[in-house]
C-alpha cells in the first residue's frame, strides 16, 4: 500500500507540473541573502531488498532448490542421507509470513522403494546432485537423479544412472510416482516450457566429463534415454551448464577451463535435446556463469576476472551487452541468478573475505539500477544458493548453512520482498467447474471406474499450462482401464480429470495387448471423446467402416464398442469370417485390464452356424493359442438332410484368420451309427477337415444297408477317405470291408449324401463248392436298402475253375454262369446260406422236383429201384439230375429211349478240349458235394429215360470210350477212362430232377419329357423270374421297381438328383440269384428343381429386438436366413421348413437391419432369395422453444 499511495503521489505531483510552473513564474522567490539555491534533483539508490527471518528446514541436507508460485508459496525440496538406507527427498511447502513448513509429514519424506539385486543395497541409491523442482502450469514436478543403484530401464540403458520424478496436482498436499522418466544428471537445473498442450521438461549438467554440457529432454508419459552435449568448438565446454528461458524458449550457458563463457538458445524447431537445433555459441569472457530470462530479457551473470566480482550484461541474440558488476569482489563464490515473472531480477552470491562476510542478495527491475546488497544469512560456509521469486518480487533464498559447494550441513529458506498476500492462486488450486472426486497424478489419473495411467513404470504425467493448466498431458502410451492408447510419433494425448474429456492432437492407436497374444488394434486415429464415469459406459465406438482392424487374422466389421467395467474394459467384437464359411461374423468378445492386460481367455469366438454350400457348421467355439498363434477349438458339422443328416463333431484350427484344418474326433453311438444318407450310416468316425477348398478326411466305418435296425450291414468299408462337398456332397472312402459274405481289399467307396454309393475293390468269396476272386464294382441304393454288384475275375465250381469271367450280385443273391465244354455250369447264392446251390449242365432250369422212387408214378422218393424213369419232351434243351447217396458218392447208368446204356462222365480236371470227342459227350456228371453227383444230360432224346444202379457201369463207360476212340486222338479215350470213379460206389437215398428252359430276355425303353418319365419293359415271364430296374446317373444308383418278369411299365420322376444323362439296367433273377444283367435304356434328365422364392419378407423392430417374417415357399425342405446388422453382424440361420420368423437380439434402433430368406431342398439347394431391409431409427431430437410473436 505504501508503494501504491508513493506512486500516485508522483503521478500527481507530474499532473500538477505545467500549472505549478505557471504559478512559480508569477510569484516571488525568497532566497536566504547570500545563496543562489538549485532546482537539480540529484539520482537516488533504491533501498535494500527486505530480509525476513529465515525459515529452518533440515540440520543436515544437501542441494535444496525452490520454486515460487504465484501465491508467494515457495516449493522447497533438498535430500537428505538416510544412513544405510536410501538418500530422501525432503519437500516443504512455505506460506508466505509462515515459518514452518505446512504441507502433510506424508509428503515431507519421499521416498524410493524397489528391489535391489546381486551387489546392490539402499546404500547405493545416492541423489548424487540433489533434487530439483519445476512447475509446469498447476502441477508441481520433483525429479532426483539416482547413481550408481541399479533400475532396469525399458530400453536396456546403463541402469545405474536414473532419473526419477514425482508429481503433484494438488499444491503440495499429495504426490504420485516415483516415476523413472530419464538417466541424465539434473546439477545444472532444469525448465520447463512448450504449448499448453505440450510441456517439455528440459535438463542440463553443470560438470560432466562424459557428455560435456549435457542435455535431455523429457516429455510427459515417456522415457527417454537419449542425451546430447552442447559443446561446440572446444573439448572442454564441460562446465558450470545453466538454463533459463528466452520468450517461452530454453537458452543455456556453460564455461570452459579458459575462463569463457558460452551462450545458446533453441531455435524453437525440432527437438530441444538435438544440438543442431541451437544457435551458435556466444562468447563471453569470464567464467562461473548462470542465465536467466524473463520479460526483461535474458540476462548472464559471470565472474569476467578471476578473483574478481561478479557482473551481468544482456544477451540478445549474438549482441552482449555492457557488464554491471553487482558484487564487491571480496572472494565472492556460488552465485545464483532470477528473473521473476515480472522482469524483475535477483542475484545473490555467498562473500567468504571482507566485513561482514555472509550470502548478499540484490535486485534490478529490467537490468537497470541496482538495490544495494542485502545479507541474506551471516558466515563463510553458506552455499547451494537458489532463488525464487512472484511477480510482486516477493520471494525466497534458500541455501545451505555451512555445507559450502556439495557438502551436507543445516538447510534453511530466507523469504524476501513483499510478504503481503497476491490474491492469486498458488500451484493446485485449479480455476473452474469439474468433478471434485477426479484425481490426477504422475502415474495414475482416476475419476468413476475410469483409471488412466501411463503405459509404462518409466513415465509420469505432465500437466499442461495456461488453458491446459488442469490438464494432464503425454506423449507416451496411456493405459486406460486395460486398453491401451499409443500415440504416433509427436502426438500427444489431453485428459482433463475434472471435465472427463481425452483428446489427442493427432492419430493415436487404440489397442490391447496381453502377455502370449500380442496386439489387437481397435482403432488408429484422433480421438475426442467425453469419457463416461459408470460401469457398462461407452467411451468409445470405434467406427470399423472408417479403420481396417482385426483380431489375429479375422477381420472386425461394424462398431466396436468398448463397455466399461469396474476392473477394466469389455469390448463386443463382430468379425468378419473367411467367405467360404458362408459370409456370416463370429462373435467374440475381449476382456482386459490394467493389471493383467488382455485376457488370453477372452479370445474366443463364437459362430452359431455358418453355412458352407450343403454343410452346416454349428456351435463354432475356437479360442486362440498365443504360443502356436492359431485358434484352435470345436465346432459339429451337419449334413443335409436337415434333422436326419450326419452329424459331426470335429476339433478345428484357424491359422491368420483362415480355417486351416480339424480332426473329427467323435466315436457315435451304436447301432447303427450316424446316418449320412438314407442306408449309409457312419458306424466309426475319426479323421480331419479342410475347409479352402471344403475337404474333410476321415478315418473309420462306414455301413450301407443295414440289415436289422441295429444291424449288420450289407455292406461294410474300413479305412480312410476324404469328403467333398460339390453336388451332391461325396465321401470317398478307401480301406477293407464286406458285402454280405463277400471280402472285400483294397476297397475304394463313394456315397453321397443322398444315400447312393459305389465300391470298386478286390473281392473274395468262399463257400467250399464255389470260390469267387476278382474285382467288383458295386452300386448302392440306400433309400431304398437295394444293391447291384458286377464281379470280373477267376470264379472256380465244384472244382472246374473259370478265367476272366464275371459274376452278379444283388440284395437278394449272388450268382454266375460258365461254359463247360458242351454244357453250361453255373452257382446261386442266397445270403446266409450254408452251401450255394449249383447249376449244371444250363444256367436256366426249372425248379427241382423228387424223382418218385417206384417207376415214373407220383409217389414220394426214396431208394431208387430198378427201373425208375422220367420223361423228356421233345425239344427239352437239357436235363439236370441231383442223385444223393446214402453216406457216399452215387453211381448210376442212364438208359436213354433207345435202350443205349450210359454211364455218365465224372468230369475230374484236365477236361478234353478235342471238338470230336466233345461232340460225343453228351452226359456228365459233376461232383457237388461228398454225397452229391449232378448229372447233365446235353439235347437229350425225348421219351422216357431210366436210372439204374451201376452195376455193369464199367462196361458201360468202356463202350463209350471205345467208340470215342474210334475217331479221336490218340490217348484221349485214356484221359477219359482215367477220370471214372475208382471207389465203391454208395447206395441211393434220392433222385432229384429239373428241366432246362430257353435263357431269358428284357427290353425296356424310357417316355416322357421333363421331371416325370415313364419306363416300358418286356422280359420273359417265367415262374421265379424277377425284374429289377435301376436307373444310374453322375454319383448314384437307385432302384426304380422290382417287379415279376413280364410286361409293363413304372413312372417315375427324376428327384433331386444330378441332371444329364442316365441309363437303365435290368436284372433278372432266377429264385433269387441274378442270372442277367443288362443296359436297357437311356435319357437325359433336367437339372434337379429349385425351391419357388421367398414371399413377404419383412423385418418388424420391437424395443431392442428385430424379427424377421416371410411367407412359406413351395418346394422348401427348409429356410436359409441371412441377417445384416449395421454394427457389422452377419448372422445366418438354418431353420426348418415350418419356420416362419427368425428374431434377432439385441439390436439397437440406431442400427439399420437387412435380411435374405431363401429357401432350401433337402440335399441344400437353395432357391432364390426374398429381401427386406429395416432403416436406423434416428433418436427424436428435442423440439425448440418458439418465440411468439408479437400481435
Amino acid at each position: 500500500m505504501r508503494r501504491l499511495l508513493s506512486f500516485l503521489a508522483v503521478v500527481l505531483a507530474c499532473a500538477s507540473l505545467p500549472a505549478a510552473a505557471a504559478s512559480a513564474a508569477k510569484l516571488p522567490t525568497y532566497r536566504t541573502p547570500g545563496y543562489r539555491g538549485t532546482t537539480r534533483v540529484p539520482r537516488t539508490n533504491a533501498p535494500a531488498v527486505p530480509v525476513a527471518r529465515p525459515v529452518a528446514l533440515s540440520p543436515a541436507g544437501r542441494f535444496p532448490d525452490v520454486v515460487v508460485d504465484a501465491a508467494g508459496t515457495s516449493h522447497v525440496v533438498w535430500t537428505e542421507d538416510d544412513g544405510g538406507n536410501a538418500d530422501v527427498l525432503r519437500y516443504c511447502r512455505i506460506r508466505r509470513g509462515a515459518t514452518a513448513c505446512d504441507n502433510p509429514p506424508a509428503t515431507q519424506a519421499l521416498t524410493t522403494p524397489k528391489e535391489y539385486g546381486p551387489g546392490d543395497d539402499p546404500s547405493f541409491n545416492v541423489d548424487q546432485s540433489g533434487p530439483r523442482a519445476v512447475a509446469i502450469g498447476n502441477q508441481l514436478v520433483l525429479l532426483s537423479y539416482r547413481y550408481p543403484t541399479a533400475y532396469e530401464k525399458p530400453d536396456g540403458s546403463d541402469p545405474a544412472r536414473t532419473l526419477l520424478a514425482w508429481v503433484s496436482d494438488d499444491g503440495g498436499n499429495s504426490f504420485t510416482g516415483p516415476a523413472i522418466v530419464g538417466d541424465a544428471e539434473i546439477n545444472g537445473g532444469v525448465v520447463a516450457f512448450g504449448a499448453s498442450d505440450d510441456p517439455t521438461i528440459l535438463a542440463i549438467s553443470q560438470t560432466e566429463t562424459v557428455c560435456h554440457t549435457c542435455l535431455q529432454a523429457i516429455k510427459p508419459g515417456t522415457f527417454t534415454s537419449a542425451k546430447s552435449s552442447l559443446e561446440a568448438g572446444g573439448p572442454d565446454q564441460a562446465y558450470y551448464g545453466t538454463l533459463a528461458l528466452e520468450g517461452g524458449r530454453p537458452i543455456a550457458a556453460f564455461a570452459d577451463l579458459r575462463r569463457t563463457s558460452f551462450v545458446r538458445s533453441w531455435s524453437g524447431s525440432g527437438s530441444p535435446a538435438d544440438p543442431a537445433t541451437w544457435s551458435a555459441p556466444v562468447a563471453v569472457a569470464g567464467d562461473e556463469p548462470v542465465i536467466a530470462g524473463g520479460p526483461s530479457g535474458t540476462f548472464l551473470l559471470n565472474k569476467p576476472a578471476f578473483g574478481g566480482p561478479y557482473a551481468i550484461r544482456r544477451v540478445a541474440g549474438t549482441a552482449v551487452g555492457r557488464a554491471t558488476t553487482v558484487s564487491d569482489g571480496e572472494d565472492d563464490i556460488l552465485p545464483d541468478l532470477f528473473e521473476d515473472p515480472s522482469g524483475r531480477l535477483f542475484t545473490a552470491w555467498q562473500q567468504r573475505g571482507g566485513r561482514d562476510p555472509g550470502v548478499r542478495l540484490r535486485s534490478s527491475q529490467g537490468g537497470g539500477a541496482w538495490t544495494p546488497a542485502a545479507l541474506m544469512a551471516a558466515g563463510t560456509g553458506n552455499g547451494q544458493l537458489q532463488l525464487g521469486a512472484t511477480d510482486d518480487g516477493g520471494g525466497v533464498l534458500a541455501y545451505n548453512t555451512s555445507g559450502g559447494v556439495n557438502g551436507f550441513g543445516p538447510i534453511a529458506a530466507v523469504p524476501f520482498g513483499s510478504l503481503r498476500p497476491t490474491g492469486r492462486a498458488g500451484l493446485g488450486t485449479l480455476p473452474g467447474g469439474g468433478d471434485p472426486n477426479a484425481r490426477s497424478g504422475c502415474q495414475e489419473i482416476t475419476f468413476g471406474v475410469v483409471r488412466i495411467a501411463p503405459g509404462s513404470p518409466f513415465a509420469c504425467f505432465f500437466k499442461g499450462t495456461g488453458a491446459n493448466a488442469n490438464v494432464s498431458v503425454t506423449n507416451g502410451e496411456i493405459d486406460f482401464n486395460g486398453m491401451k492408447i499409443v500415440p504416433d510419433d509427436g502426438v500427444r494425448i489431453l485428459i482433463d480429470a475434472a471435465r472427463h474429456t481425452l483428446d489427442t492432437t493427432g492419430p493415436v492407436q487404440a489397442l490391447v495387448r496381453g502377455p502370449g497374444i500380442g496386439e489387437v488394434v481397435l482403432w488408429h486415429g484422433p480421438l475426442h471423446v467425453e469419457l463416461p464415469t459408470a460401469a457398462s459406459g461407452v467411451p468409445f465406438s470405434f467406427p470399423m467402416n472408417q479403420f481396417s482392424a482385426e483380431l489375429k487374422g479375422f477381420g472386425i466389421v461394424g462398431k466396436v464398442d468398448v463397455f466399461l467395467t469396474r476392473q477394466g474394459v469389455r469390448i463386443p467384437l463382430s468379425l468378419k469370417l473367411p467367405p467360404y464359411l458362408g459370409g456370416v461374423t463370429g462373435a467374440a468378445e475381449l476382456v482386459a485390464d490394467s493389471k493383467t492386460g488382455l485376457h488370453l481367455n477372452s479370445l474366443v469366438i463364437d459362430v452359431k452356424e455358418a453355412p458352407i454350400g450343403p454343410l452346416l457348421i454349428r456351435d463354432l467355439h475356437i479360442g486362440y493359442d498365443g504360443a502356436a498363434e492359431r485358434w484352435d477349438g470345436a465346432a459339429s458339422l451337419l449334413f443335409p438332410p436337415p434333422g436326419r443328416g450326419m452329424r459331426l463333431d470335429a476339433r478345428v484350427v484357424f491359422v491368420r484368420g483362415a480355417f486351416e484344418s480339424g480332426e473329427l474326433v467323435l466315436t457315435p453311438p451304436f447301432p447303427p451309427g450316424i446316418l449320412l444318407g438314407p442306408g449309409i450310416y457312419l458306424t466309426q468316425i475319426g479323421g480331419g477337415v479342410r475347409l479352402n477348398p471344403l475337404e474333410i478326411s476321415v478315418r473309420g466305418q462306414f455301413g450301407a444297408i443295414p440289415l436289422t435296425p441295429r444291424g449288420p450291414f450289407t455292406a461294410t468299408v474300413d479305412g480312410r477317405g476324404t469328403i467333398s462337398f460339390g453336388d451332391p456332397i461325396t465321401i470317398t472312402f478307401d480301406g477293407t470291408g464286406s458285402l454280405f459274405d463277400i471280402k472285400m481289399a483294397d476297397e475304394h467307396f463313394v456315397v453321397n449324401a443322398d444315400g447312393y454309393a459305389s465300391i470298386r475293390a478286390g473281392v473274395r468269396f468262399d463257400a467250399d463248392l464255389v470260390k469267387v476272386e476278382g474285382n467288383g464294382q458295386v452300386t448302392l441304393d440306400g433309400p431304398r436298402k437295394e444293391f447291384l454288384a458286377e464281379i470280373s475275375g477267376g470264379v472256380e465250381i465244384a472244382g472246374q475253375n473259370f478265367g476272366n469271367v464275371d459274376a452278379l450280385a444283388s440284395t437278394s443273391g449272388f450268382g454266375g454262369c460258365y461254359e463247360l465244354l458242351i454244357a453250361s455250369l453255373g452257382f446261386g447264392y442266397h445270403w446266409g446260406d450254408t452251401l450255394p446251390e449249383i447249376m449244371f449242365p444250363s444256367c436256366d432250369l426249372s425248379a427241382y422236383r423228387p424223382l418218385p422212387g417206384n417207376g415214373a408214378g407220383g409217389g414220394p422218393s426214396g431208394p431208387l429201384a430198378v427201373g425208375s424213369s422220367f420223361d423228356v419232351k421233345p425239344g427239352t434243351g437239357s436235363v439236370s439230375i441231383q442223385v444223393d447217396g446214402d453216406g457216399g458218392l452215387p453211381s448210376v447208368v442212364l438208359v436213354d429211349p433207345s435202350g443205349e446204356r450210359i454211364e455218365p462222365l465224372l468230369l475230374t480236371p484236365p477236361l478234353p478240349t478235342d471238338p470230336a470227342l466233345l461232340k460225343l459227350l453228351r452226359v456228365l456228371a459233376l461232383q457237388v458235394s461228398p454225397t452229391r453227383v449232378t448229372i447233365g444230360i446235353v439235347g437229350p432224346k425225348a421219351g422216357t429215360w431210366r436210372i439204374e444202379p451201376a452195376a455193369g457201369a464199367a462196361r458201360a463207360s468202356a463202350a463209350v470210350a471205345a467208340r470215342a476212340g474210334d475217331g479221336a486222338p490218340n490217348g484221349s479215350a485214356a484221359r477219359i477212362g482215367a477220370a471214372r470213379p475208382r471207389a465203391r460206389p454208395a447206395a441211393i437215398a434220392g433222385i432229384q430232377l429239373a428241366t432246362g428252359l430257353p435263357a431269358p430276355t428284357v427290353s425296356a425303353r424310357v417316355a416322357g419329357r421333363g421331371r416325370t418319365r415313364t419306363l416300358s419293359y418286356r422280359a420273359t415271364k417265367r415262374d421265379g423270374l424277377t425284374l429289377t430296374l435301376v436307373e444310374q446317373g453322375r454319383g448314384f444308383s437307385r432302384t426304380l421297381a422290382t417287379r415279376n418278369a413280364g410286361s409293363g411299365s413304372v413312372r417315375f420322376t427324376t428327384g433331386d438328383l444330378p441332371g444329364g444323362k442316365r441309363t437303365v439296367t435290368a436284372l433278372l433273377s432266377q429264385d433269387g440269384s441274378p442270372r442277367v444283367r443288362r443296359v436297357v435304356a437311356s435319357y437325359t434328365a433336367p437339372a434337379p428343381p429349385r425351391p419357388a422364392r421367398v414371399r413377404g419378407v419383412a423385418i418388424r423392430r420391437s424395443g431392442n429386438a428385430a424379427t424377421v417374417r416371410w411367407s412359406r415357399a413351395s418346394g422348401a425342405a427348409g429356410y436359409l436366413v441371412r441377417v445384416s446388422v449395421g454394427d457389422g453382424r452377419r448372422i445366418a440361420r438354418v431353420l426348418p421348413a415350418g419356420a416362419r420368423s427368425l428374431r434377432i437380439s439385441p439390436v439397437a434402433a440406431r442400427y439399420a437391419v437387412s435380411a435374405t430368406v431363401a429357401a432350401r431342398t433337402a440335399s441344400a439347394k437353395l432357391g432364390p432369395a426374398g429381401r427386406a431391409r429395416s432403416a436406423a431409427v434416428r433418436p427424436r431430437q428435442p423440439r425448440r422453444a418458439t418465440k411468439k410473436r408479437r400481435r
